[in-house]
């Protein structure tokens, strides 16, 4: 139905609901709905067949609906009428089977979409079939989609079971497949199999032909090998144990290719799947080619390689350059929030916070907007817990203004902006991070210009606030917090004196603090991320001294260290991240097959 034909219908609305159109009665189970058959023939080709053709409902006062329920029928006239529809988890696959039936095109992409928005773990198998079963073919590449990418959750979930051979084997084969090791592989062939094993064993050899052997760990063999299903044949335990004497044996070789093979019930092939190409990566963004667009680069540490998304501006010092934003992951997905245009705050007596939000999505290499900010803000501190990300002070405007007391979250799910308790204190160049159920807010900068050296801490669940009385040995903005299993790190920073390189440790149980490895040069305006047992500090600015007739003067670093927290030491791990951006840096999860990996591999 075109945009016309639904503003026909909605205004026969009136007349619909006082049961004033009575040339037909439609019957689906044992309740009636008086309709119009021109109305009903104007929208569908099934009821324009019904009542034009040479068939016997043509001149019938009353006709049988047949397999279609009540409250899906009465939901679909509604739909005729009014153009409009309320569909839920309960009832879009029925409307989309009537309204498929029915022909109404236009209400099977709404139900169709509605069941691609509710796509997760628990039902995707089901919805991919159910796409399979009616031809939509929109819906079912969602689904297959959202099953690779998300394979080992769906693989957990009862659903997995649901498969047809031909769908499972198509799905096994991808090198889009996501999972880390390919023992995940083998343990959805054990489970597809088992589940029904008198009907499916027949289909294991298939199945087992999808299984990269040359990408399964060794001392996985003698775990597969135990498998009754794989045990009971001979054949395939000695290709198995020929495999384990001969780990580095090159699969896809000349012989393979000749059929002249030995481990032929398993698959040849060592190309890696996509979940394999995963990396923990430090990410930075900041300005790209015009103000609507934001880079993304980053740095694999455990193979100190350069890898960009989108590239920074060429003149990435001015043209388009955000300061005092912040990048934040949340649940493996990556946001930039606000900031200030460089060039704006530097040639300006004082410039305006942005208050845009952008989600990178990482298959097609941009960022998306989504719902912006209540309050625009620069210079702010945000963290990400159990779904939301939270974000607190800053500044509306930069340099000039005072600072914020307002702190929002966002929830992703929904797409939205809430506001939260105000901070006690107005704070721009502070740190959060946070703590079980609390979040706890260092130092700062407040209203008159004062470095400050308090602790704030808000219960996320009662949404306020307390002053912790215990405060920092140091005075410092523009630094990081960071927790550590039952400890929060404070790195970085500075005030109106001096950088301030000690390393702060506070107890939020205790509420006690000790003091950690200072870091090894003077400087400030660090970003610090936390991976695995190490806080990775990048750059920062220091001053150069003077030489000859050259004075000193201060310079942006874009090496890296690195804060042990088991040794509780320092150490430099390379002399310059290419990509960097000091402003803020944030740990995620990515997948080099959808970054550009740079020739420069940086070197200590």
């Amino acid at each position: 139905m075109n945009k016309q034909h639904h503003t026909l219908l909605r205004g026969l609305q009136d007349l619909y609901e006082n049961k004033l159109l009575t040339d037909v009665v439609l019957c689906a189970d044992t309740e009636e709905f008086r309709c119009h058959r021109s109305v009903l023939a104007a929208s569908s080709p099934y009821f324009r067949a019904m009542f034009t053709a040479n068939v016997r409902e043509q001149e019938e006062a009353r006709v049988q609906i047949h397999e279609v329920d009540a409250p899906t029928m009465k939901l679909v006239i509604e739909y005729i009428y009014t153009a409009s529809v309320a569909i839920d988890s309960n009832n879009a696959q029925n409307i989309f089977i009537v309204a498929n039936m029915m022909q109404l095109l236009h209400l099977v992409d709404l139900s169709a979409d509605f069941m691609k928005s509710q796509l997760c773990s628990s039902n995707a198998v089901e919805i991919f079939n159910f796409a399979s079963f009616y031809s939509c073919d929109k819906l079912r590449k969602a689904a297959r989609q959202f099953i690779l990418e998300n394979f080992r959750e769906v693989l957990g979930t009862e659903g997995f079971t649901g498969f047809d051979i031909t769908d499972l084997e198509s799905v096994l084969s991808e090198d889009y497949l996501g999972v880390e090791l390919e023992e995940h592989v083998y343990s959805a062939v054990i489970k597809w199999v088992e589940f029904d094993k008198e009907n499916r064993c027949q289909h294991l050899k298939k199945l087992l032909k999808h299984i990269r052997l040359g990408l399964v760990q060794s001392d996985f063999i003698s775990v597969m090998k135990t498998n009754s299903l794989l045990s009971d044949n001979s054949r395939i335990v000695r290709q198995l144990e020929n495999f384990n004497s001969h780990p580095g044996l090159v699969l896809n070789s000349e012989a393979a290719k000749k059929g002249d093979m030995k481990y032929s019930f398993f698959s040849t092939s060592m190309s890696p799947r996509l979940g394999m190409l995963k990396r923990t990566m430090l990410v930075f963004a900041g300005g790209a080619n015009n103000s609507e667009e934001r880079s993304l680069t980053c740095f694999d540490p455990s193979t100190n390689n350069n890898y960009y998304g989108i590239k920074q501006h060429s003149s990435f010092d001015f043209k388009h350059k955000i300061d005092h934003h912040r990048v934040i992951s949340l649940d493996s997905k990556l946001y930039f929030i606000g900031g200030v245009l460089y060039e704006e705050y530097h040639f300006e007596p004082t410039a305006s916070a942005l208050d845009a939000v952008f989600q990178y999505i990482e298959k097609d290499q941009c960022w998306i907007r989504r719902a912006h900010m209540l309050t625009p803000r620069c210079a702010f501190s945000a963290l990400s817990h159990c779904g939301r990300i939270y974000v607190m002070g800053g500044k509306t405007t930069y340099p000039r203004g005072g600072p914020l007391f307002t702190a929002e979250c966002y929830d992703a799910d929904s797409d939205q902006w809430l506001p939260l308790a105000p901070m006690p204190l107005g704070l721009y160049h502070h740190a959060s991070t946070v703590y079980q159920d609390s979040i706890f807010v260092f130092g700062g900068i407040e209203e008159d210009e004062q470095h400050v050296n308090t602790v704030f801490q808000y219960s996320i669940s009662a949404n306020s606030w307390t002053f912790v009385e215990t405060m920092m040995a140091h005075l410092r903005a523009e630094f990081s917090a960071v927790t550590y299993k039952d400890r929060i790190y404070l790195v970085g920073g500075a005030n109106k004196t001096e950088n301030v390189t000690a390393v702060e440790i506070f107890n939020p149980k205790s509420r006690r603090w000790q003091i950690g490895a200072d870091f090894p040069e003077d400087r400030k305006a660090m970003s610090a991320v936390l991976i695995g047992d190490c806080i990775y500090v990048c750059g920062g600015v220091k001053y150069i001294g003077a030489r000859g007739q050259r004075r000193s003067r201060m310079v942006e670093s874009r090496d890296l260290y690195k804060y042990n927290l088991v040794t509780n030491d320092w150490s430099r791990q390379v002399k310059l991240v290419q990509y960097a951006n000091i402003q803020t840096c944030t740990a995620c999860v990515l997948n080099t097959k959808f970054l550009n990996e740079s020739d420069f591999i940086s070197s200590n």
